[in-house]
């Protein structure tokens, strides 16, 4: 907080009053004025859309990367049941479903 010294405004009080030296009085700045604080809300909503995209998109690579761990696993007989072939799960031709 910047202050400013007193000054007496008037000579007539001043002489009528003891002296101070050195008495500080605060002075009040104003308020920062926000520039283009709508720009900057735009440019907050497009970092916070572009991180929930990118999570949504490594949760999804996530869950695919569990299902082809799980799928690879099974037998190839049981691949088949559910009509995939070991190559499909390994290259990654199925879709993994949300649940």
């Amino acid at each position: 907080m910047a202050y400013l010294r007193s000054v007496p405004v008037d000579l007539d009080e001043a002489a009528s009053q003891l002296p101070r030296f050195g008495a500080l009085v605060p002075l009040e700045r104003p308020a920062p004025a926000r520039i283009g604080s709508n720009v900057f809300r735009i440019v907050l909503i497009v970092a916070l859309g572009l991180i929930l995209t990118l999570v949504r998109c490594w949760r999804q690579a996530a869950e695919t990367r569990r299902a082809r761990h799980h799928l690879m696993q099974l037998d190839d007989y049981l691949l088949r049941d559910i009509g995939l072939t070991r190559s499909e799960v390994r290259f990654g031709k199925f879709t993994a479903r949300a649940r």
